[in-house]
């Protein structure tokens, strides 16, 4: 065994690597494929409509106000 403390050389850039890759990467493919289909079906999915919604019975409740 050495008496030498542990280093922490290599953490700042594991630390970049794994944010670019967690939240940099999703971002790049969202704004390549923005104009398709599949970019339209991921924004309804995770920005919904608040004011339509499916009960427990899976019937749509729209309480829009036009």
């Amino acid at each position: 065994m050495q008496d030498q403390p542990h280093h922490n050389k290599g953490v700042l850039a594991a630390f970049i690597g794994v944010a670019l890759f967690l939240i940099g990467l999703p971002v790049i493919i969202f704004i390549v494929t923005f104009g398709s289909d599949w970019s339209g079906t991921f924004v309804e999915m995770i920005f919904p409509e608040t004011c339509a919604y499916e009960d427990s019975n899976h019937n749509k409740i729209d309480n829009c106000e036009n």
